[in-house]
C-alpha cells in the first residue's frame, strides 16, 4: 500500500467515527479525502467529497465565511486537474471574493488565489488576463515582502511563462533574469526552484532556435538536481524529456532517446503505473518515434499514452485531445490522411468542450485538418480551414507571432500546388517579415521559409532563383543542424531537382547522393523520403544513359515500395516497366521481357478488360518481339495496342502512328498485310 492509499484508509476510518455534529473534524476529512482522490485522478469522487466539505462547513459558518476560500480553491483545482478551465475559474473567483470581503486572511492566500486565477487564464489561452492577475499578486506582494524574497522570484518566472507563450521571447527571459536574481541571493545554490527556472530560461531558447544555449541552461538546471535530494523527482525527468527535444531538433535521434528513457526510468520509480505523468513520457517516445520515421512504434507509445489518459481523465480532458492530434499528426506523417482527419476531428469536437472558439488549440487543429485535407487534393476545404486557423491566430495572437508565420507558409503550399506562384510567394515573403522579427538569422525556421520559396521559384523553372534560395537555406542549416539531419537532406534533394531540372545530371547526382545517406541513416530503406531519392538517383543516371546504373536504383524502390505493398499492387507495374525499359536500351532483351510481362501482369488483374492503360505493356512487349527478329509476337503484341485505345483520341497516346508503322513493318516481313491499320 503506497502513502496516499494509507492517507485515504486513515481518513475514511476518522470520517466513519467521527460524530454527525462535530462539524469542523468532519469537514476536514471530507476535505482530506477530496484532495486524496484528486492525487489518484479520481475527480468525480474528490469533487463529490469536497462538495460535502462546504455544505457541513456551512452548517457552522455564514455562507461567505473566508473559511470556506479553501475548499473553493480546491474544487477549482480538481476542476483544472480535470481540464474543466472555465468551472475552475467560477470556483477561484468565489474564493477571492470571500478572501477580499475579509481582513484576517493573510497576503499569502490572496496571492496564491490571484495566481491560481492568472494559471486558468494562462490553461485557457487568454493571456493578458493571466498578466493583469499576476501583476496584482506581484504588488500584494512587493507590499508584504522585501524585494529579494523567494516567493517575488515564483512569481516573476510565472510571468515570464506568460510571456514566453506569447511569443514574446525577450520578455520572457527578461522576466526569468529577475526571477533567476532574487532565487540566487536568497536560495542556495542547489535549490530546485533554482534548477526549475534554469529550465525555463532552456526552453525559451530552445524555442528560438537557440539549441547550444538551450542545452547550457539544461545542463545547468541537471548540476542543481543532482546536488539536491530531487534528482530522482519527476521534475528531474521533465528536465531530460526537454534535454531530448533538443536533441531531437538537432537529428541527434540516439542522444534524444537516451535522454527519454532516463526520463521514463524516474518516473516508473517514483510514480503509480497508470499517473498521467508517465502518459506524458510515453507521448514523447511517439513524437520522437514519428521524427525518425518508424511510426509503428510511434503509434504503439501513442496507444499507451491514450490508454493511461483515458484511465485517467473523463473524456472530454485536454490530454486527451492532444493525444488525438499527436495520432492525427501521425498518420499524416504515414500518409493516411482519412485516419488523420478523423482523429483530427476528435481532437477538435474535445477542445471546442474545452476551450472558447477562438482559442489557438482550435487553430493548430484547423492547420493540421487543412494539411491532411491539401493532401487528398480537397484545395478549396484545406484553404478554408487555414483561414480559419488564421483567424483565430490574429485575434488570439500578437501579429508576429510564429504559429502566424507558420499558417502563412502552408498557405503559400497550398498555393504552388494550384500554379498560383505570385501568391504562394505573397505567403511565403509574409511569413518570412514575421520570422526574421521573431528569430536570430540562422534559426531553422527561416530556413524552411526560404526553402519554400526556392521550390517555388522551381516550380516557375527561375532556376537561378531556385538555386539562390536552396543555397540560403543549405547556409542555415549548415550553421545550426548536425551534419546528418534529415532537413539538410531535404535540401540537397530540392538542389538535385534544380540541377536535373537545368540538366545538370552530375551535380544532381552529388545531391541526390548526399541526401541519400541522409536518409539511409534516419529512416528505414522502405521509407518514403529513400525510396524517392533512389527514384530521382535512377532518373539522373538514365538521362546520362547509364541505364544499368538506373535499373538498379529502379530495383532498390521496387524494393522500398514491396516491403509496404502487395506483389501485384497497381503502384509497382510503373517500377518494374523502368526496369525493363532500362534493359531493352542495353539490349537485354529476355530481361526487358520479363520485367514488361510483370508490368502486364500486374495491370491486367488491376483494370477493366480492354482498359487503354494497357496498352503500355502490350506496346513495350511488341518493341521487345521486334528487337528480337520474332515477327509474329511483335504483329500479335502491336494489333492488341490498337484494339485497346481505338476508341481514345489520337493526343493521349501520340506514338499510335509508329504503332501503325509498326504493324505495317512486321505484316510486310511475315506477308501478312491486313486491313488494322486502315
Amino acid at each position: 500500500m503506497n502513502e496516499i492509499d494509507k492517507a485515504k484508509e486513515i481518513y475514511e476510518n476518522l470520517q466513519k467515527t467521527t460524530p454527525i455534529d462535530s462539524f469542523n473534524d468532519l469537514a476536514l476529512c471530507y476535505h482530506q479525502l477530496g484532495c486524496i482522490y484528486r492525487l489518484k485522478c479520481n475527480f468525480d469522487d474528490a469533487l463529490s467529497n469536497l462538495q460535502k466539505a462546504v455544505e457541513i462547513m456551512q452548517k457552522s459558518r455564514s455562507h461567505d465565511h473566508p473559511d470556506l476560500a479553501t475548499p473553493y480553491d480546491n474544487i477549482a483545482l480538481v476542476h483544472r486537474s480535470a481540464g474543466r478551465n472555465s468551472e475552475a475559474l467560477l470556483y477561484y473567483e468565489k474564493s477571492l471574493e470571500l478572501m477580499q470581503n475579509s481582513l484576517e486572511v493573510p497576503y499569502q492566500y490572496l496571492t496564491g488565489t490571484h495566481c491560481n486565477i492568472a494559471a486558468t487564464y494562462q490553461a485557457l489561452g487568454q493571456y493578458s488576463k493571466a498578466l493583469s492577475y499576476y501583476q496584482m499578486a506581484l504588488e500584494i506582494t512587493q507590499k508584504s515582502l522585501p524585494t529579494n524574497h523567494p516567493d517575488l522570484g515564483t512569481l516573476y518566472n510565472n510571468m515570464a511563462s506568460v510571456h514566453y507563450l506569447s511569443a514574446e521571447y525577450s520578455k520572457a527571459l527578461s522576466f526569468y533574469e529577475k526571477s533567476i536574481n532574487i532565487m540566487q541571493k536568497s536560495l542556495p545554490s542547489n535549490h530546485p526552484q533554482l534548477g526549475s527556472t534554469f529550465v525555463n530560461i532552456g526552453t525559451v531558447h530552445q524555442s528560438m532556435g537557440e539549441y547550444s544555449k538551450a542545452l547550457v541552461y539544461y545542463e545547468k538546471a541537471v548540476e542543481i538536481y543532482e546536488r539536491s535530494s530531487t534528482f530522482d523527482h519527476p521534475d528531474t525527468a521533465t528536465l531530460f524529456e526537454n534535454i531530448s527535444m533538443v536533441y531531437d531538433s538537432t537529428g541527434d535521434y540516439a542522444k534524444a532517446l537516451s535522454y527519454c528513457e532516463r526520463a521514463l526510468e524516474i518516473k516508473q520509480k517514483c510514480l503509480l503505473p497508470n499517473h498521467p505523468d508517465l502518459g506524458n513520457s510515453y507521448s514523447k517516445f511517439a513524437s520522437l518515434y514519428r521524427s525518425m520515421g518508424q511510426y509503428k512504434k510511434a503509434l504503439f507509445y501513442y496507444e499507451k499514452t491514450l490508454e493511461i489518459r483515458q484511465l485517467c481523465h473523463s473524456p472530454d480532458h485536454l490530454s486527451l485531445a492532444d493525444t488525438y492530434e499527436g495520432i492525427a499528426v501521425l498518420h499524416y506523417s504515414m500518409g493516411q490522411y482519412v485516419d488523420s482527419l478523423i482523429n483530427y476531428q476528435k481532437a477538435m469536437e474535445t477542445y471546442r468542450k474545452i476551450f472558447p472558439s477562438d482559442h489557438a488549440k482550435l487553430a493548430s487543429v484547423y492547420h493540421g485538418m487543412a494539411l491532411a485535407l491539401y493532401s487528398v487534393g480537397q484545395y478549396s476545404t484545406a484553404q478554408s480551414s487555414y483561414q480559419k486557423a488564421l483567424e483565430i491566430q490574429k485575434e488570439f495572437l500578437p501579429s508576429n507571432h510564429p504559429d502566424v508565420a507558420t499558417t502563412y507558409c502552408n498557405i503559400a503550399l497550398l498555393h504552388r500546388s494550384l500554379g498560383e506562384y505570385s501568391k504562394a510567394l505573397f505567403y511565403y515573403d509574409k511569413s518570412l517579415e514575421i520570422r526574421q522579427k521573431c528569430f536570430a538569422a540562422d534559426h531553422p525556421d527561416l530556413a524552411a521559409t526560404y526553402n519554400g520559396i526556392a521550390q517555388v521559384y522551381r516550380s516557375m523553372e527561375e532556376y537561378c532563383n531556385a538555386l539562390s534560395y536552396f543555397q540560403k537555406t543549405l547556409e542555415i542549416q549548415q550553421k545550426c543542424l548536425p551534419s546528418d539531419h534529415p532537413a539538410l537532406a531535404f535540401t540537397y534533394y530540392g538542389l538535385g531537382t534544380v540541377y536535373y531540372a537545368m540538366k545538370d545530371n552530375s551535380t544532381a547526382l552529388c545531391f541526390y547522393q548526399k541526401a541519400l545517406e541522409i536518409f539511409t541513416n534516419c529512416f528505414p530503406s522502405n521509407h518514403a523520403h529513400t525510396v524517392t531519392t533512389y527514384g530521382n538517383i535512377a532518373l539522373a543516371h538514365e538521362s546520362m544513359g547509364e541505364y544499368m546504373k538506373a535499373a538498379s536504383y529502379y530495383e532498390m524502390v521496387l524494393e522500398g515500395k514491396r516491403t509496404s505493398l502487395s506483389d501485384n499492387h497497381p503502384l509497382l507495374a510503373k517500377d518494374y516497366n523502368k526496369i525493363g525499359s532500362m534493359h531493352f536500351l542495353v539490349e537485354d532483351y529476355g530481361e526487358a521481357l520479363s520485367y514488361y510481362e510483370m508490368t502486364f501482369e500486374i495491370l491486367v488483374k488491376a483494370l477493366p478488360s480492354g482498359y487503354p492503360l494497357l496498352a503500355i505493356p502490350y506496346r513495350n512487349i511488341a518493341d521487345v518481339y521486334r528487337a528480337m527478329r520474332q515477327y509474329s509476337c511483335s504483329l500479335s503484341y502491336y494489333k492488341k495496342v490498337l484494339d485497346s485505345i481505338q476508341t481514345v483520341p489520337s493526343f493521349y497516346f501520340p506514338w499510335q502512328l509508329t504503332v501503325r508503322k509498326n504493324v505495317i513493318e512486321m505484316s510486310e516481313k511475315l506477308n501478312q498485310y491486313d486491313d488494322t491499320v486502315n
